[in-house]
């Protein structure tokens, strides 16, 4: 349950920018479209949430967050649509992600199983260039896929430091029944 606690918000967000970039290709960044749930997109730049329900005092900066939806778009929308998956490149990435962070979050046994995991998706992985898609000379693609797991976490890991400060000060009034699973995403 920890591993699933510390990697479902990551996960969520990222596979929902992959769907949306098969779905709606360059429009996703040209027009701001992103995937909320499947059968179901929005504008960024049109969406509008009332937050009056659960945001209690003045946020100064609470704007803030829009920065947050503008770079994962550049830094991990973008260069998804530019790439152009396969099925297995999304579930290596996704894969490779998840026990990234496990492992940093959860260390220890985590953290040897992480590494484990993750040598043996690096293994898969190449025998799929190889022998599946014949493509040697894929290290400019991994590269890349590479770039946008690094890019997807460090976002993910700065919205989090801000949700941390939004805490402190107490500006929401957000009540979860496990709120150790929504704390980076409240």
């Amino acid at each position: 349950m920890q591993m699933l606690k510390s990697i479902w918000v990551q996960w969520k967000r990222l596979e929902r920018y992959v769907s949306t970039a098969q779905i709606f290709g360059k429009r996703m960044y040209e027009d701001q479209i992103v995937t909320l749930v499947p059968g179901l997109a929005a504008y960024l730049n049109k969406i509008h949430v009332d937050c009056a329900a659960f945001i209690y005092k003045k946020a100064e900066g609470m704007n803030f967050m829009e920065n947050f939806n503008t770079r994962m778009m550049e830094e991990v929308g973008k260069p998804l649509v530019e790439l152009e998956l396969t099925s297995v490149e999304t579930a290596f990435m996704l894969a490779q992600m998840s026990w990234q962070v496990a492992g940093k979050e959860l260390q220890g046994d985590v953290l040897k199983a992480s590494e484990s995991e993750q040598e043996t998706l690096a293994n898969e992985l190449h025998i799929y260039y190889i022998e599946e898609l014949r493509l040697p000379n894929y290290a400019s693609r991994l590269i890349k896929i590479m770039n946008i797991i690094n890019a997807a976490q460090k976002i993910h890991f700065e919205r989090q430091s801000f949700m941390d400060l939004v805490r402190i000060f107490d500006f929401f009034r957000v009540h979860v029944s496990d709120p150790e699973i929504y704390k980076a995403y409240f």
